[in-house]
């Protein structure tokens, strides 16, 4: 499953770069990604994670969601059943975008599964991001600082600045995560 969305976003990336007139290499000075990990993503050779998809959505002019959206009608409203879901996956740790349908809008909410015993991802974009605790508890790492977020909790803050975090007590978690699009 993994492996035909990050299909469909990649020829959705191309897609887009060429109608825009881009190069690789302007993309990449416009998303600050290498022209070799866009050529990667493209082909389907690369499932990055989240924050890569959300700086080459940045680069594109177009929201994060628009790379998820098979549908070219724009609708007013955009629900998306769990039964529906799109899964973005980087290594065990699992992203799925909440409102892929809705383009043009000015934060992008996805639902993050935080594995038991994961590693600590690094994450950073330009975009400011808020993370709210639905299950489990979080070793949440911001630049130097180390935060315990538990179930319940909610962290703002600059997305510029390396971040991640991982599951705690062997238990797992699960986090909304909203990241403006401007």
């Amino acid at each position: 499953m993994a492996e035909e969305i990050a299909k469909k976003i990649g020829e959705k990336i191309r897609e887009f770069r060429q109608q825009k007139g881009f190069t690789l290499k302007e993309l990449s000075e416009k998303s600050g990604i290498s022209t070799s990990m866009i050529s990667k993503i493209e082909t389907a050779q690369s499932l990055p994670p989240i924050s890569t998809y959300a700086n080459l959505a940045s680069g594109l002019g177009i929201s994060f969601g628009e790379l998820f959206q098979l549908d070219l009608q724009e609708p007013d409203i955009s629900i998306v059943r769990a039964r529906d879901r799109q899964v973005i996956s980087r290594g065990s740790y699992i992203g799925s975008p909440l409102a892929y349908q809705k383009r043009q809008k000015k934060m992008e909410p996805f639902l993050f599964e935080y594995p038991i015993g994961g590693d600590f991802p690094s994450f950073h974009h330009d975009n400011e991001e808020m993370i709210f605790v639905i299950e489990g508890q979080l070793e949440f790492k911001y630049g130097e600082e180390e935060i315990i977020l538990e179930r319940g909790d909610c962290v703002y803050f600059n997305g510029k600045i390396s971040h991640g975090g991982r599951a705690l007590n062997n238990k797992g978690a699960q986090a909304l995560i909203v990241q403006s699009t401007c």
